[in-house]
C-alpha cells in the first residue's frame, strides 16, 4: 500500500490538525506526524517526515510557519477569482442568521463565517472574515450593524 504525498498528503495533514489543534497554537513537524498516523493516513516516500515537511512547504494555503519550527493550520486561501461576496455573500448569509439568531439578538460576522464555510460556501478572497464583515455591512435590506462585528437581521 503506497502513502501519500503531495498535496493530498497536504490536505489529509489539514484536517487531521484542525481536529488536534483547534486553537491554531502550531504543532511541531513530530506532532503532525504523530497526528496524521494516528489518523491512519499513511505518508508515502522513503523519508515520511521529509516528505510530510515539503507537503506543508507547498501548501501555504492550507498552512503557514509559526513561531518555534512550528506549523499552523490556516483557512484555506481561495483563489481571487473564485468565490462569492457582496450582496450574493450576505444572501447565503441571511438564513444562515434567522436559524442560529431566531431572537433577533445579533449575531457575530465570525460565527456567520464559520456557518458559510461549513455549509461549503466559497468565500472570495484571502481573508474571509473580511469579506464576510464587509457583506453583511454593505446588504443594508438584510443586516443592520450593532456593535464590535455584530449584526443583526432584519425581518
Amino acid at each position: 500500500m503506497t502513502g501519500l504525498v503531495g498535496r493530498g498528503l497536504a490536505v489529509a495533514a489539514h484536517s487531521v490538525c484542525r481536529g488536534v489543534d483547534p486553537n491554531q497554537n502550531g504543532l511541531i513537524v513530530a506532532e503532525v506526524e504523530a497526528a496524521v498516523a494516528s489518523a491512519g493516513i499513511l505518508i508515502g516516500g522513503k523519508v515520511p517526515r521529509r516528505v510530510l515537511v515539503t507537503a506543508l512547504n507547498n501548501s501555504q494555503d492550507l498552512f503557514e510557519q509559526a513561531p518555534g519550527w512550528r506549523w499552523r493550520w490556516i483557512e484555506p486561501v481561495a483563489p481571487l477569482d473564485e468565490g462569492i461576496s457582496g450582496l450574493a455573500l450576505a444572501e447565503e448569509a441571511y438564513p444562515i442568521a434567522m436559524r442560529v439568531d431566531p431572537q433577533r439578538q445579533g449575531i457575530h460576522f465570525e460565527t456567520l463565517k464559520a456557518a458559510l464555510v461549513e455549509q461549503g460556501v466559497i468565500i472570495r478572497g484571502t481573508n474571509p472574515g473580511k469579506t464576510v464583515f464587509g457583506s453583511l455591512q454593505g446588504a443594508s435590506r438584510w443586516f443592520e450593524w450593532i456593535s464590535a462585528g455584530t449584526f443583526r437581521w432584519k425581518p
